[in-house]
């Protein structure tokens, strides 16, 4: 035995999960509430009782299970949908790196023959090649700033979809426009969701009293249903290769289509 001072009992335990200490005024209490006996340590006064804790550094946290459903929900949220913490498992060979920056060269195709009639449509067109360079840096890029460029990558496509909606629509608000560009650093997958929705709908409305449009709004809606299964199919089978790739592909003719309705 080693004489001197004994370690606390708190970092005795600190290290075991599912362990709470409680000081011996609340031995009864607690025997009494979970009908267990009493049973308590004699020299420190502490009880022994699984709880659904685990540690973090010094702290005990409770379980995920006794988390609000919300913020359970919020912490399960697919990695497409987070900020930073976006990276994407893919690139993991030379060919698989080389289709995905070929099949990201389409965007920039599409935004140099775009219309650009008035400024919003100019700024569309050349937001389409800031898309298809953004994603081209991402796939090249490796280590941690990797993650920053995909980011990168996100906030493109979502600062597109704004200056969709901007060309296409010449009644905007410009309270939304202004919350939107603020909106892109914090979450730009939720921006590009919104103004996604405004274009599909003009989409819809314009097809319905346009003749000409509704061949390519019908190469659209196709394009839109196989891009966003390849995207759910990408994140959910992130270790098969070229699914992004064909994503990048069905992306692209969707984008094409879209330019129809600024002629």
């Amino acid at each position: 035995m080693i004489f001197g001072q004994q370690p606390s009992p708190s970092k005795l335990f600190r290290e075991l999960q599912g362990v709470q200490l409680v000081h011996s005024s609340n031995v009864e209490a607690i025997s009494e509430e979970d009908g267990a006996g009493k049973a308590h340590h004699g020299n420190h006064g502490l009880q022994l009782r699984s709880a659904p804790v685990y540690v973090q550094g010094n702290q005990l946290l409770p379980t995920p299970q006794d988390q609000p459903r919300w913020k359970t929900a919020w912490e399960s949220r697919p990695a497409w949908f987070r900020v930073l913490d976006c990276e994407h498992n893919g690139d993991r060979s030379v060919l698989e790196t080389l289709v995905n920056v070929v099949t990201s060269l389409p965007f920039v195709a599409v935004g140099l023959q775009a219309p650009r009639k008035k400024p919003a449509a100019r700024m569309y067109a050349n937001s389409l090649i800031g898309v298809g360079m953004a994603s081209c840096f991402y796939h090249v890029s490796r280590g941690e700033a990797r993650k920053l460029f995909r980011f990168g990558d996100y906030a493109m496509i979502a600062t597109a979809a704004v200056c969709l909606t901007s060309a296409l629509r010449d009644d905007n608000s410009r309270a939304l426009m202004l919350a939107s560009a603020m909106f892109i650093p914090v979450q730009p997958m939720v921006v590009t969701v919104l103004h996604t929705g405004f274009m599909e709908a003009t989409f819809l409305r314009r097809a319905q009293t346009e003749p000409k449009l509704r061949r390519a709004h019908s190469l659209h809606t196709l394009s839109s249903v196989v891009g966003s299964a390849l995207f759910v199919a990408d994140d959910l089978y992130p270790n098969t290769p070229y699914i992004h790739a064909a994503w990048h592909l069905a992306a692209a003719l969707g984008v094409a289509t879209c330019t129809k309705l600024l002629e």
